[in-house]
């Protein structure tokens, strides 16, 4: 069982707490200004966490620049998942992060729009490494519009146990690729992107339909980066998609992938608008990224023509999964017509809700195909030629339907 750590308040002197605080009240007079759990007026301290005082647990508000400190003692070292319980209601998604000792032990952390003060949302970061002893934290914004926060959980324990799977009542199979049968990608199923050119990303590879690039092999499909000397470029990758076979709007989609390793690359599993119109107009939904200069975190996201990467405000989140590259992980997003949800091995990192009618805020009401693909360079920094090649194995893409 996993097991909550505690830490000591310095005015509760032998009383052990959980930590799992709710904040509320706080009024901050500077962005550095820090905050003792156990001080803070408002907050009463029970048998197995802290607790708000308020009524309707309104959480405290994090505007620009704003930060809260606080200090905690871990009584046993070792990985612990970090639970944060956030919401806010309009504008851009608020960024955030956790520090201990002033090390970044989250990475940016997005609060999703809710709609609502009091409707929160969590995000989970797992694996996170703490040693023995008081450490002071600190949880700081960092951009986007203002947000509100509920309750910080550390859980003892490393990567999060597979989550239950959705119930078969509820979802019904509609397409699927079990990459059973070696040789080719099936040509019902995928065609190929071709070409090189950056790709808009500063990309280095170039994109072929050649079997030493894309193949079925012992049940999985491998998309393999290599160095390798083509059509005056000097690296080759492949990037199948689904566009002119299959198209999808809505459902639940599965992908099955043991991603590479290697600074430089940069694996994608994602969906993009098939109604014509120009990036990002037509919605780009990435189901899971993978960056080789920043191993281990996963990113879901979303980029329309007012949110988008360029902007600095797309709808994003990452998750901590510290074998990622060692063994295969279930990516997984539930596309609905109001809202989307992000998942790994089922456990739910980000959810995206449309904030009202306009293409240029939720695009996501057309089709749109699948793209798998194998980027270097890019977002994935520069890269390193030992590494390759390269390969992402991919065990299986299932698609389902709501019943």
């Amino acid at each position: 069982m996993k097991t909550p750590f505690s830490f000591r308040t310095p005015i509760a002197a032998g009383l052990l707490l959980v930590l799992s605080i709710v904040f509320t009240q706080l009024v901050f007079a500077a962005p550095d200004r820090s905050a003792n759990v156990a001080a803070i007026p408002g907050i009463v301290i029970a048998a197995d966490y802290v607790r708000s005082t308020e009524p309707a647990h309104l959480g405290v508000e994090f505007t620009a620049g704003k930060a809260m400190n606080f200090s905690g003692k871990v009584a046993v070292a070792g990985t612990y998942t970090i639970e944060v319980r956030v919401s806010h209601l309009v504008g851009d998604d608020p960024l955030f992060i956790i520090t201990c000792d002033g090390k970044d032990i989250t990475g940016t952390m997005n609060a999703p729009y809710t709609g609502e003060r009091i409707k929160w949302v969590s995000l989970f970061r797992p694996a996170v490494t703490l040693r023995a002893g008081l450490h002071h934290f600190s949880i700081a914004h960092k951009g986007g519009t203002s947000f509100y926060l509920e309750s910080i959980k550390f859980t003892k324990g490393g990567s999060p146990v597979p989550g239950p799977k959705p119930s078969a009542n509820d979802w019904q199979l509609t397409w699927s690729d079990e990459f059973d049968q070696p040789g080719a990608p099936d040509p019902s199923k995928w065609d190929y992107d071709i070409g090189g050119g950056g790709w808009g990303n500063n990309e280095l590879e170039y994109y072929t339909d050649r079997r030493v690039n894309s193949r079925v092999e012992g049940g999985k499909l491998i998309i393999e980066a290599r160095k390798e000397e083509f059509k005056e470029n000097h690296y080759t990758s492949a990037r199948l998609v689904t566009r002119g076979k299959q198209d999808f709007k809505y459902g639940r989609f599965e992908v099955s992938a043991k991603l590479p390793s290697g600074l430089g690359t940069w694996p994608a599993i994602w969906l993009l608008g098939s109604n014509g119109k120009p990036w990002p107009a037509n919605g780009e939904i990435d189901i899971m990224e993978h960056l080789g200069r920043n191993q281990g975190w996963i990113h879901g996201s979303v980029h329309c023509q007012k949110y988008f990467f360029k902007n600095g405000n797309q709808k994003t989140s990452i998750v901590y999964i510290p074998d990622a590259t060692i063994a295969f992980h279930e990516y997984a997003l539930e596309w609905y017509p109001d809202h989307m949800d992000f998942f790994v091995d089922n456990n739910k990192y980000l959810t995206v809700v449309k904030e009202g009618e306009g293409w240029e805020g939720w695009p996501f009401d057309d089709p749109e195909h699948m793209i798998l693909n194998l980027a270097l360079a890019g977002w994935g920094g520069p890269v390193t030629d030992a590494h390759l090649p390269a390969r992402m194995e991919i065990d299986y893409v299932r698609v389902y339907q709501h019943k």
